[in-house]
């Protein structure tokens, strides 16, 4: 069961920032996708569309923790594209359940809060990203 009417409210603040047209979402709130989320800089690609997978019991002691974003990304490491850490792709497994859809699994390891939202959590999936591009995180 998870938290509608708060969830609710979560999607329209995503319409809010990234548009109307950019944020779908299932109908039993069972995950959301937003497009077009602008990457920090030294990535292959400066947009990637982002699902997040809404858990059972979501704002009720149970926070975000699994997000898939568009294949492809590479890093740039001292001028050289290469392979980002906590990101899957390319072959199906029990973390990347959506291969066959076309996302790839990034693991995003959340501090979670009981006031942290969708929004918040795609920013620390974005800081997580920088860091390790920046090689502050491994």
């Amino acid at each position: 069961m998870r938290n509608l009417k708060r969830l609710k409210t979560e999607i329209e603040l995503c319409e809010k920032i990234y548009g109307k047209d950019h944020v779908l979402w299932s109908y039993d709130y069972s995950w959301v996708q937003i497009n077009q989320v602008k990457l920090p800089p030294g990535f292959n690609q400066k947009w990637t569309n982002l699902l997040i997978i809404i858990p059972d019991f979501y704002q009720y002691g149970v926070g975000l923790e699994e997000a898939y974003i568009s294949p492809g990304l590479k890093m740039n490491r001292d001028g050289k594209w290469v392979d980002i850490p906590h990101y899957f792709g390319n072959q199906y497994s029990h973390f990347n359940r959506y291969v066959d859809k076309g996302w790839c699994w990034v693991c995003v390891h959340p501090v979670w809060h009981s006031d942290d939202n969708i929004l918040t959590f795609i920013e620390m999936l974005l800081i997580q990203l920088a860091e390790l591009q920046q090689g502050k995180r491994q």
